[in-house]
């Protein structure tokens, strides 16, 4: 078989050359994660934080906020999709909008941390509404096509789960060191009598834009079934895209798949958002905060080398079941709050975390599969944005989690320490909370069958590809 794009051609024989090549797609798809989860640790762990302690604004006012921008999102997911289903450029279908989305995180990222404080109350309010909903927009732009490419890298699961694995390293280096320089950065710039956070964000913009424009610039897009010009209005008509969407969103599979990923990523970032907090309220010692998080990224490293090998001898989504299931055990810890046992549960959460997001993301190409059998042609750009709308609804319910608990338990930033009701609700937003979401997504994950439906449906779809290019010799 051979895939081609307008500005590639290429056997999926990857013996020989393709060695080089192989090593291409790894670093360039372990480069486009490290910026892109750079510019997202630096959001979810600071950004609410700074709002309210720094910027002043009230903790309700702030959970809204991320509730209106992820209702937009709910538009400019869709419509990431539906681009890049439509795109067929000499760049590829992904790469051009991974552009788009470098420039928009670049103005977001510049400006969301940089609320002007001699601004009236409602004004600052207005400015954090369009700041951030400009960096979601961005982040979108980054999201869709890091899952819409990683199929068009490579036509060889086990491949495709050498990438995965690539994008998971990227983000536990990130983990292990980011919080921690985050944070002295921090320090650095306070002691020098500025704001902190927003000279943090610009150098963590050069950094996102370097990693993400290198990354762009080594990716190929391979494996892309494009439609030729000529017929393209014919064979690929307008609406044939929004009759597939229903029948995405009919499909049982594909809920299950996007509810587990939407439960397991409340569930995690729970722990990074509320961190902060607990630190600083609960254990009464902000800077536990980087050894913690060391601990969480160190597990992460040792789960993501371990993950292929276990990947060989186990299914992929027994070993999602398995890692849900060391992070409800963390989050038990973590609920203790004692010194040398939270530092435990951080490792425990990070270990079970780091197999099951590995394998979830294996998984995905094996949904695009699915779901292309049975519609009937390719549907990978809105399936990755309906699935990381979900995913970003599972975030934002974090978010707004985080802030309605702290209203109810009566948080107030200005205390130099926390009402005992204001430290139990903190508690509850680091364990409780995650861990009965966690719980959902291990249900979800439990009556999903797409690996034991995949030789049937990787077979169809070889014979059906194989029939349109004996037409397309034909014609």
């Amino acid at each position: 078989m051979v895939a081609t794009t307008s500005n590639v051609e290429v056997s999926t024989n990857n013996s020989g050359g393709g060695k080089l090549l192989r090593w291409r797609q790894r670093v360039g798809y372990w480069l486009y994660e490290t910026g892109r989860f750079t510019a997202n640790l630096l959001i979810q762990t600071y950004l609410m934080i700074y709002m309210t302690d720094t910027a002043r604004l009230s903790v309700a006012a702030v959970g809204t906020l991320f509730l209106v921008c992820k209702i937009i999102d709910a538009i400019t997911d869709y419509l990431a999709g539906l681009l890049i289903d439509r795109t067929n450029s000499r760049f590829g279908k992904s790469r051009p909008w991974a552009f788009l989305g470098v420039i928009l995180v670049t103005v977001g990222l510049l400006t969301v941390f940089n609320i002007p404080s001699d601004w009236a109350s409602n004004s600052q309010l207005v400015y954090a509404y369009v700041t951030y909903c400009v960096f979601s927009l961005g982040l979108t732009f980054l999201n869709i096509p890091e899952f819409t490419i990683l199929p068009t890298l490579s036509d060889d699961p086990e491949e495709r789960t050498v990438l995965a694995t690539c994008r998971q390293l990227a983000g536990n280096v990130i983990n292990f060191f980011g919080t921690t320089v985050f944070a002295s950065l921090l320090v650095f710039f306070i002691g020098k009598g500025l704001q902190g956070y927003a000279q943090v964000a610009q150098l963590v913009t050069v950094f996102v834009v370097v990693c993400i424009v290198v990354s762009l610039l080594l990716l190929k897009e391979i494996y892309v079934d494009n439609v030729s010009a000529d017929n393209d209005e014919e064979e690929q008509p307008k609406h044939n895209l929004l009759k597939a969407s229903v029948l995405i969103l009919k499909n049982r599979r594909f809920w299950l798949f996007g509810l587990m990923a939407a439960f397991i990523s409340f569930a995690f970032m729970m722990t990074l958002m509320c961190g902060a907090y607990y630190f600083k309220n609960v254990m009464d010692n902000p800077v536990m905060q980087g050894t913690a998080m060391m601990c969480l990224s160190g597990a992460q490293f040792i789960g993501m080398f371990l993950t292929p090998m276990l990947g060989k001898k186990y299914s992929k989504r027994v070993l999602i079941m398995v890692g849900i299931i060391m992070g409800e055990l963390g989050y038990f810890g973590l609920y203790l709050a004692q010194p040398a046992l939270v530092l435990v549960s951080y490792f425990i959460i990070g270990f079970g975390f780091s197999i099951a997001f590995t394998m979830y993301f294996a998984l995905m190409p094996e949904l695009f599969d699915y779901l292309e059998y049975e519609i009937g042609h390719p549907v990978s750009g809105i399936t990755s944005s309906l699935t990381q709308y979900l995913v970003k609804v599972g975030e934002t319910l974090n978010n707004v989690a985080i802030a309605w608990v702290l209203v109810i338990g009566q948080y107030d930033a200005s205390l130099e320490v926390q009402k005992a009701v204001t430290k139990l609700a903190i508690r509850l937003n680091i364990s409780l909370i995650p861990g009965i979401i966690g719980l959902l997504g291990l249900l979800c994950v439990f009556f999903l069958d797409l690996e034991k439906l995949y030789p049937t449906v990787r077979a169809a779809l070889n014979k059906r590809q194989g029939k349109v290019e004996t037409e397309n010799v034909q014609k």
